[in-house]
């Protein structure tokens, strides 16, 4: 019979452990990169919500053009100030949205995201 020391049993034990630890990070990592994948899609999601809410945001303003003849009637011109400060808040919503989605980007270092949302301020800017 072959006689097992008490540091043979440490070791061994040592082994399952550090297997189990191991196996465990394993798990953690797959885990960390199914949710990074899950990131992605929420912020490309956001993304193309972002290009959606520019374009209504685009066409509203375009569809709701000031003429020159609307300033002559006083009420013409209550109503264009509330259209322009409705704009206006739009516009804000819209800026701080994008800031929002820029830096949970950032966040998660998914920096090919901001050519897109850089291109929706940019446009938003003009």
């Amino acid at each position: 019979m072959k006689k097992i020391s008490r540091s043979d049993i440490l070791i061994d034990d040592f082994k399952v452990r550090w297997d189990n630890l191991k196996s465990s990070i394993d798990n953690f990592d797959s885990i960390i990169e199914e949710q990074k994948e899950n990131v992605k899609k929420i912020l490309n999601n956001k993304i193309l919500k972002l290009q959606e809410d520019f374009k209504l945001f685009e066409n509203k303003w375009s569809y709701t053009k000031i003429k020159k003849t609307d300033y002559k009637n006083f009420y013409n011109c209550i109503d264009i100030l509330k259209t322009v400060n409705q704009q206006r808040e739009d516009y804000n919503k819209l800026l701080l949205e994008i800031e929002k989605t820029n830096q949970e980007s950032a966040n998660f270092n998914l920096h090919n995201h901001n050519p897109e949302i850089n291109s929706i301020r940019s446009k938003l800017d003009t």
